[in-house]
């Protein structure tokens, strides 16, 4: 009677645990390995939801007798998709994870000092105008006003124009930085 009540808790804890398992991984599925890992591991948390069902509610059998009688195919089954879905995860974890560099703590301060005259370009190129010659323009990683601001440029400056993308325009600072500028602040020259 013990070991009936033993299995008998086991099993719960079993069902309890795929259960927990599945319905925790199924809300944070982020990447198309997890989705693969939960269906994976979905013919197990079946396995033991269909067995406590069947043993505490429809047979109330013994738990010796219900349990993987006439159903040794259905575990066998269970089982090597939860081996497979392990495998599967360890793999994806022992993948290289990418290193971020982390953005710097302030904005980098750009400052250049104009030409009275240009020399001349191949590629198109753009001056930073503001209303006010002291009003600092940001240089934003990307082409929306939440992005990072990557550094402030002064009105009068001259870059070189890489591309446009709606209202922004990308401009090539030096050799390693370029940014996004909003078109309020860019003069094109010709």
């Amino acid at each position: 009677m013990k070991k009936e009540i033993a299995a008998r808790i086991f099993l719960l804890a079993c069902t309890l645990l795929s259960l927990l398992a599945s319905v925790s991984g199924v809300l944070s599925i982020k990447k198309i390995e997890d989705l693969i890992f939960q269906l994976l591991l979905l013919p197990v948390t079946l396995f033991f939801v269909f067995e406590t069902i069947s043993v505490f509610f429809v047979n109330k059998k013994p738990l010796s007798e219900s349990l993987f009688q006439g159903k040794k195919g259905l575990f066998t089954f269970a089982l090597i998709a939860l081996i497979i879905a392990s495998i599967f995860k360890i793999i994806s974890f022992n993948k290289p994870k990418e290193i971020k560099e982390e953005p710097s703590p302030s904005p980098l301060v750009i400052h250049k000092e104009t030409q009275a005259t240009p020399e001349p370009t191949k590629w198109p190129s753009i001056t930073i105008k503001t209303n006010n010659p002291e009003t600092i323009v940001n240089l934003r990683k990307e082409p929306t006003t939440t992005s990072e601001i990557i550094g402030n440029l002064k009105s009068g400056e001259e870059y070189l124009l890489i591309s446009q993308k709606g209202d922004w325009f990308q401009i090539k600072i030096d050799d390693s930085l370029s940014g996004w500028v909003f078109k309020d602040y860019v003069k094109l020259n010709k």
